[in-house]
């Protein structure tokens, strides 16, 4: 049966019985990185519910770690806005890239982090028409990116 399937249909059954192992042992970092992994197969099929419910319980596990600003909380967050945007939900989007660029600053995250968060922020409050907002966004996107290599 195993071998019929494409390989991201494989490595979700994989994961999803890794999952209840590392749920019944309470590891919550385990649980975090293959919710993690699932979010990104999830995208790739365009399930962006199914990849939001993942997302939002990485960020719930890495709470109760207290890694909840780290890098991986970051790009969750990160990822949370793009999917938000991709459905042409700005409004939502702005909270999670918020906290995606307070948390790559916070962790003085490479400058294309912080760049990509700004610029995400920037276009999803021009699709708002706050302009203003888009406007600061966007050019501290483009002094990021001068600070790059």
């Amino acid at each position: 049966l195993l071998t019929k399937m494409n390989d991201d249909s494989r490595s979700m059954i994989l994961f999803k019985a890794a999952l209840k192992i590392q749920e019944k042992a309470k590891s919550f970092s385990d649980q975090a990185f293959t919710l993690q992994q699932m979010s990104e197969i999830h995208i790739r099929k365009l399930s962006y519910d199914e990849a939001l419910v993942s997302l939002v319980q990485v960020l719930r596990l890495r709470s109760k770690l207290h890694q909840d600003a780290d890098q991986d909380s970051a790009d969750c967050n990160r990822q949370i806005g793009i999917i938000h945007s991709e459905r042409e939900d700005y409004k939502r989007a702005i909270a999670p890239l918020k906290e995606a660029s307070r948390l790559y600053k916070k962790l003085d995250a490479d400058h294309r982090r912080q760049s990509s968060a700004s610029h995400l922020l920037s276009r999803a409050y021009c699709m708002v028409r706050n302009f203003e907002e888009g406007r600061e966004y966007v050019v501290e996107a483009m002094a990021l990116r001068k600070l790059s290599p």
